[in-house]
C-alpha cells in the first residue's frame, strides 16, 4: 500500500506543472481566508518532526486553483523560493497536489495558499528537521545508561 501511495505521489509530481507566482508578497499569520479550498494530507498534522532534508507536501485543493508555498519570516509569511523561483503548482481536475519542499535545519513554518478566482484559503503547518547527529548522541546515552551496574 505504501509503495502504491509513493508511486501515485511520484506520478502527480511529474504531472503537476509549475506556475508563475502571482499571489501576495506577504501574508500575516492570522489570515486564513475562506474554507473548503485546501486540505493538506501530508504532513498529516500541523506539527511534524523528521530527519529527512525534504518533505513532499500533498493534499487536495479546488480544481483549477493554484497552491502557493510560503515560509514564516518574522511576523509574516513570505514566498518560499526553491532553485531560484517561488514555489507554486496548478491543481488539475483530480484536485490532488504534491509539492516537494527542501527543509532547513530546525523549525520550518509553512503556509499553503490555495487561490482560485479571487477566493483563497490559507493553511499552516510546521516541520522540524532534526540533526542526524541526534542518532549518535542517543546511542552514546544508551550505552552509558546500560553500561552502569
Amino acid at each position: 500500500m505504501k509503495l502504491k501511495v509513493l508511486c501515485l505521489v511520484a506520478i502527480l509530481i511529474c504531472m503537476v506543472t509549475m506556475s508563475s507566482f502571482a499571489a501576495p508578497s506577504s501574508i500575516s499569520s492570522g489570515d486564513y481566508g475562506s474554507v473548503g479550498y485546501i486540505t493538506v494530507t501530508n504532513p498529516d498534522k500541523n506539527y511534524s518532526t523528521t530527519y529527512s532534508k525534504s518533505v513532499t507536501v500533498s493534499g487536495y485543493a479546488a480544481s483549477g486553483s493554484t497552491v502557493y508555498v510560503y515560509v514564516l519570516s518574522g511576523d509574516a509569511y513570505k514566498p518560499y523560493y526553491q532553485n531560484g523561483s517561488a514555489l507554486s503548482v496548478s491543481v488539475g481536475a483530480s484536485g490532488m497536489f504534491a509539492i516537494p519542499v527542501n527543509l532547513s535545519a530546525g523549525k520550518n513554518q509553512f503556509l499553503l495558499r490555495a487561490e482560485s478566482g479571487g477566493t483563497y484559503q490559507n493553511t499552516t503547518f510546521e516541520v522540524n528537521l532534526l540533526s542526524s547527529s541526534m542518532f549518535s548522541l542517543i546511542d552514546r546515552l544508551k550505552s552509558l545508561a546500560f553500561g552502569w551496574k
